[in-house]
């Protein structure tokens, strides 16, 4: 599994997905795997947060839906949502997960991912 690095969490929850790593892809896997942390150090800017959590996602490579778990602790999140950018870099919001009040877990999917979505999404 390739380490990408780690993103986001602060008051609102988000995650960049080219801050986590990724499963390698097999011949036969129709899934690619994304895990990553999330606290206060990996926000962009950095802060410093005790605040902490997980996510746990999946990509179907055969219907392009995006599914996964976020859990957190320790904060009172506003609301939650997926960002498109590199770690370290502020990006846009591309997929909405809820908003106040959020409570850990959160639980999605995602409607199909286009074709520049899928590229965004594996390039990292």
């Amino acid at each position: 599994m390739k380490k990408l690095g780690t993103y986001a969490l602060i008051p609102i929850i988000a995650i960049t997905i080219g801050s986590c790593s990724k499963s390698s892809i097999m011949p036969v896997d129709t899934t690619v795997t994304f895990l990553t942390a999330l606290n206060g150090a990996s926000e962009t800017p950095a802060n410093g947060s005790t605040s902490s959590g997980t996510a746990s996602f999946s990509n179907n490579t055969t219907t392009y839906i995006l599914s996964g778990t976020f859990n957190f602790s320790s904060i009172s999140a506003t609301g939650a949502h997926i960002h498109k950018g590199a770690a370290g870099v502020s990006g846009g919001v591309i997929f909405p997960l809820g908003s106040s009040p959020i409570t850990s877990s959160i639980n999605f999917n995602s409607v199909p991912l286009d074709a520049s979505q899928r590229a965004d999404l594996l390039a990292n």
